[in-house]
């Protein structure tokens, strides 16, 4: 009995934990919408020496591109359906299952913003000064 499974056209049926994402690519505006995409391998770790502000999360992504599509190029951008950010760092062609195979990354700085900042219009007179009560902007962590 011969098997009728093809893996270019049956990524969709045959993998779990496929999500739909998009591809933003670089220097750029446009996007590619991706029904179906898959990430696994997904590690997260400290980037740098950081007391665990600057966190580092790689993932390897297989990608199934919409026809008329160009591949993934270096630089663009996965928008997972979480709301994350992986830019591509390799992209490989997986021609006999109809996808790409693409490295990722995600930098994100947790609590990077501990110190509160006030913008104040300065008030001219004789002596140039801030006023106590003339707040333009103030933002928190």
């Amino acid at each position: 009995m011969a098997s009728d499974i093809n893996a270019e056209s049956d990524f969709t049926t045959f993998f779990e934990g496929l999500e739909i994402a998009s591809l933003r690519r670089s220097q750029s505006l446009d996007t590619v919408a991706i029904s179906a995409a898959r990430k696994q391998d997904s590690t997260l770790r400290e980037a740098s020496p950081s007391d665990g502000f600057v966190q580092q999360a790689d993932a390897v992504w297989h990608i199934a591109m919409p026809s008329g599509e160009t591949a993934p190029r270096i630089g663009d951008i996965v928008l997972d359906s979480t709301g994350g950010c992986w830019t591509v760092l390799e992209s490989k062609e997986l021609p006999l299952l109809g996808r790409w195979k693409c490295e990722t990354r995600n930098l994100s700085v947790s609590y990077g913003c501990i110190d509160r900042v006030d913008i104040e219009r300065a008030v001219w007179g004789q002596v140039p000064r801030l006023s106590n009560g003339d707040m333009l902007l103030r933002r928190f962590p």
